[in-house]
């Protein structure tokens, strides 16, 4: 049900995504807009305080990505 909500509330305010739009484009938006807003800054830490590369930085926020991706309009699919 919270994933319902989230991709509800998130499908909007997609850029010149509008009601006609398939699934998939709400769910690659709510993807999108979560990695941005939760997985990017939380993975700048292992760069930061960690002193890890920022070769291992993109390594993971890649994976993040995809696993994000697939999730949300698979999601957005079911909806």
């Amino acid at each position: 049900m919270g994933a319902r909500v989230y991709i509800g509330r998130v499908a909007p305010l997609g850029m010149g995504a509008g009601a006609d739009s398939p699934a998939y484009v709400y769910g690659f938006l709510a993807g999108l807009f979560t990695w941005l807003g939760f997985y990017v800054p939380v993975q700048l830490s292992t760069v930061a305080w960690e002193g890890k590369g920022w070769e291992l930085y993109g390594i993971n926020v890649a994976f993040y990505f995809v696993n994000l991706q697939l999730i949300a309009m698979i999601l957005a699919y079911i909806r």
